[in-house]
């Protein structure tokens, strides 16, 4: 008898806990980008947009890449988003170097001039010939700027880079997603 109740007893903690278990489905966002993931700018004032889908920085692709297939605002949780890239300054001057990440709806064609929203941002500063990592970690919750186009599941995100100097280098190291819900079942159908 006190085998069956000690069994019952653990039963129902288990399932109390199991009410409260959250799922994360983490996507390495980095290994569909191919050849994206480096590449270099040159001199003066600049302002970068990643991704790049034509592989040239000169001329801009202000609308991001689309992502398809959310979880609804209902089912999700939180959301984060990491980027880390190494950054070489390959001129002869302090290079100032700022990232941003920006969140816009699936028609959006400028995510970073008032066709999206700002999501966080990071800077770096590097003497000629240093190089240096910039991490970029952006959490989401319900409420947050940004939250609802993400959980909706058809939204543009990008990433732009600003500042000044002699020209840098440039190769993302880590770019992941992941997404938390309580309800596995859910997250796992169409």
């Amino acid at each position: 008898m006190r085998k069956t109740l000690a069994l019952a007893a653990i039963l129902v903690v288990l399932a109390g806990c199991s009410m409260q278990t959250r799922y994360t489905l983490s996507v390495d966002v980095l290994s569909f980008l191919g050849d994206e993931v480096e590449g270099n700018v040159p001199s003066g004032a600049f302002e970068v947009y990643l991704p790049d889908d034509d592989g040239d920085l000169a001329t801009p692709d202000l609308d991001g890449t689309l992502v398809e297939g959310g979880l609804g605002a209902d089912r999700l949780e939180a959301a984060r988003l990491e980027l880390t890239a190494t950054i070489t300054n390959t001129g002869a001057t302090p290079l100032d170097l700022s990232a941003e990440a920006y969140v816009g709806d699936k028609d959006t064609t400028d995510l970073y001039h008032g066709g999206g929203t700002l999501l966080g941002s990071a800077s770096l500063n590097l003497d000629p010939g240093e190089s240096g990592a910039l991490t970029l970690v952006v959490e989401l919750k319900p409420g947050d700027p940004g939250f609802d186009l993400v959980a909706a599941g058809s939204f543009r995100v990008g990433t732009k880079l600003h500042g000044s100097g002699d020209g840098f280098s440039f190769r993302l190291e880590e770019l992941k997603l992941a997404l938390t819900t309580k309800r596995l079942g859910e997250l796992l159908q169409p």
